[in-house]
């Protein structure tokens, strides 16, 4: 045999024990305590495949130059010795924001230098106030939460050093699912295991539903030019009792109509459409005082964005809708043979009904030039980025915070097989 062949058998040998050596993973429940009802597990092999295989295959992201430079940030992997299964888990009777992870600290010197690379303060601890994370050193391990002040990761020190850990069976669920991620809910009869998908381009979650036979799909028109298109079928009773009363608050408060009314059993499917916002300009009068404290009237000039949109309920019984609408005083007559919706304080609106749907829209709403047929029971597409630069100054801070990172979100429901599958996409390209 040529020393070629000899060399050419070695590599192939060095090679396939490398492959399975990589292969071979490990997990544990140790330092995930009893008392987690949540958990969200990702496999560290797996997901540095992924984004591997996508560096190799997508030559764009190759930066000549670039390619064998390293950065002078520290890397995780000289902070932290990184498990094969990185586990974050969520504690029973905690606000929903609370997650918490156990990891082990590789290198002292180097754990602090990439923490204060990353804009971390440490002062009797570790915070990062912009990302909400707080953590402390503790046997060797970093012991950080999301949405945790200091005193909720003392208290799971303490879970910590009781040694009581979750049942193995809980991990195993996740584990065996063989996902990039899983996110898996103790006792859950909603939904099976939560699959995470992660790329450079896109992060996507999808699970099934249990007890949502009833809900069936549609056939809707999304406007593909819209902001906003939220669409879904009449869901099952068992599903609507699961909206949280305060979401069903700030939709009340946001259209101005309780939703126990709006969402009837009989009702068919309901559809809506942000198109975009307008801006007009509006005469602001205000009142002042003079020295003599006689009123003097002021008047000022101010640009106004109001949004352009489309509520549709495909309702068997539309009439009686309107009817509601009116006793409620959402809806009055102006006079000129139009109803306008008076709840939605943001644009001048109207309303009008066939026999059997129900239309509530702005009154500078234009039927969409481009619509694409959409089959589900649930479809939300929402161009973030687009609105935080349309309207981003009328929206909470932290959602502004999150239209940063993605240009689009998309949310569909569909059959799958027999199963009701649903898939949120979170796209930043």
């Amino acid at each position: 045999m040529t020393r070629g062949k000899k060399t050419l058998i070695l590599l192939v040998c060095v090679v396939t024990a490398g492959i399975f050596i990589w292969k071979q993973k490990s997990y544990s429940v140790d330092n995930i305590p009893v008392s987690a009802d949540a958990i969200a597990v990702f496999d560290t092999k797996r997901i540095a495949e992924n984004l591997l295989w996508e560096f190799m295959t997508t030559p764009r992201l190759w930066k000549p130059g670039k390619l064998f430079t390293s950065s002078e940030e520290t890397g995780w992997q000289k902070m932290f010795d990184i498990p094969d299964y990185l586990v974050a888990f969520h504690l029973k009777g905690q606000s929903a924001e609370k997650w918490y992870a156990v990891v082990p600290v590789k290198n002292n010197g180097k754990f602090r230098q990439g923490m204060a690379q990353r804009g971390f303060m440490e002062e009797e601890g570790y915070f990062l106030h912009s990302a909400g994370i707080t953590g402390k050193i503790h046997n060797n391990y970093f012991v950080a939460g999301h949405g945790a002040d200091t005193a909720d990761i003392i208290t799971l020190i303490r879970l910590l050093e009781s040694k009581e850990w979750a049942e193995p069976a809980f991990l195993e669920s996740a584990v065996h699912d063989k996902q990039q991620g899983v996110i898996a809910l103790k006792n859950n009869p909603h939904t099976g295991n939560i699959h995470i998908g992660l790329s450079r381009q896109e992060y996507r979650l999808s699970t099934t539903l249990k007890r949502a036979e009833e809900w069936q799909s549609a056939i809707f028109n999304s406007d593909t030019g819209a902001l906003v298109n939220i669409m879904f079928t009449q869901p099952p009773p068992s599903w609507y009792t699961l909206l949280p009363g305060s979401m069903k608050a700030k939709i009340s408060n946001g259209i101005g109509v309780d939703p126990n009314s709006l969402l009837l059993p009989e009702n068919k499917w309901y559809a809506l459409t942000i198109a975009g916002f307008t801006t007009k300009t509006d005469t602001i009068v205000s009142y002042d005082f003079d020295d003599n404290f006689n009123p003097v009237e002021k008047k000022s000039l101010e640009e106004i964005s109001e949004p352009s949109f489309s509520l549709e309920i495909g309702a068997l019984h539309a009439a009686q809708l309107l009817d509601y609408s009116i006793r409620s005083g959402a809806t009055t007559d102006n006079g000129n043979g139009q109803m306008q919706f008076t709840a939605f304080p943001l644009a001048t609106s109207f309303i009008k009904h066939t026999d059997s749907m129900l239309t509530i829209a702005s009154y500078q709403h234009k039927a969409p030039e481009h619509v694409l047929p959409v089959t589900a029971f649930l479809y939300a597409e929402i161009q973030t980025r687009r609105l935080q630069q349309t309207a981003g100054k009328y929206l909470p801070d932290d959602w502004q915070q999150f239209m940063k990172y993605f240009s689009r979100v998309e949310l569909t429901g569909n059959d799958d097989g027999g199963d009701k599958k649903i898939t949120l996409k979170l796209i930043r390209n």
